[in-house]
């Protein structure tokens, strides 16, 4: 599976290119498909392996993150927006972290890094708009108001040689 994974990450970047798409239309759409049918052969597979006990087939992430991108796969609504569907597909390729011990802690240490770095865009974002705001109610040249000499631009200041 693993390496199905891998070819299915490299039609997505195949299917990136535009000229590509032109001339090998037909065959991606064949690799998708077939690309689709083993996810969801694979999927039922597992699904079946748990069926003396179902809960634990719903218990696994991966399980219900494999489910969920198969199953939206077929959904009229997602196949017919092709950008979701690709970062649906995209996504699967974070299971790789099943077969890679390194990955997996390289996206739990992303992982734990995320609210801090969510806090400092936020941050960042405010003082952003603070100082747009400040600007703007003093320098727009938009506004109704003579724009102050403080917020004109440097060029427009011309200065007298010294004699």
């Amino acid at each position: 599976m693993f390496g199905l994974i891998l070819a299915n990450a490299a039609l997505l970047g195949a299917e990136a290119y535009s000229a590509v798409v032109e001339d090998w239309d037909q065959w991606l759409h064949l690799a998708e498909h077939v690309c689709l049918a083993a996810f969801t052969v694979e999927i039922l597979l597992r699904a079946c392996a748990h069926t003396d006990r179902p809960r634990d087939f719903f218990r696994d992430p991966w399980n219900l993150f494999e489910l969920a991108v198969v199953v939206s796969a077929f959904l009229p609504v997602v196949r017919e927006n092709g950008t979701i569907l690709r970062l649906l597909r995209l996504a699967r390729v974070l299971r790789t972290a099943r077969f890679l011990p390194q990955l997996r802690t390289f996206m739990v240490a992303v992982g734990r890094s995320l609210p801090g770095t969510f806090s400092f865009l936020v941050v960042g974002a405010l003082l952003l708009y603070v100082y747009a705001m400040r600007w703007r109610s003093c320098c727009a040249t938009g506004s109704r108001t003579r724009v102050p000499s403080r917020c004109s631009s440097s060029s427009s200041r011309v200065s007298k040689p010294a004699s």
